[in-house]
């Protein structure tokens, strides 16, 4: 299986989505996202969140910090266990995202939400499908 790595920016958010599939190398992770040392994330780095991922048993990890947001999807044979994992994950980013902007999720803002979720699912699935 390929590695698939993409960072993926978007203008009205102030973050950068780093996307790894197929990979399991925790420090060739570490060099591809441009992070400070010491960011922390629920009083973790984000190397400690990535050093802490046991990437031979889960079926996905997210990692993030002020605008910088990630997942790194193992590989895996089976198509319709990483969409599901990639779609779960990707909820996690965006609602990490929505509040570090200052949005409440509420029927209000769902659509916020709705879109940036589509938007990132446009940039990832032509990429592995």
């Amino acid at each position: 299986m390929n590695k698939i790595k993409l960072i993926i920016k978007n203008d009205m958010y102030p973050f950068k989505f780093y996307i790894f599939i197929n990979y399991i190398d925790k420090d060739e992770i570490k060099k591809l996202v441009k992070y400070k040392k010491g960011y922390e994330v629920h009083k973790q780095t984000i190397e400690e969140q990535i050093n802490g991922a046991n990437l031979t048993t889960c079926t996905a990890i997210t990692f993030y910090h002020e605008t910088i947001l990630g997942v790194i999807l193992p590989p895996t044979k089976d198509k319709i266990e990483r969409f599901d994992s990639l779609n779960h994950e990707l909820f996690h980013l965006v609602s990490k995202a929505g509040k570090t902007i200052g949005l409440v999720q509420s029927e209000d803002s769902e659509e916020i939400y709705a879109y940036l979720q589509g938007w990132l699912t446009k940039k990832i699935y032509p990429k592995i499908c």
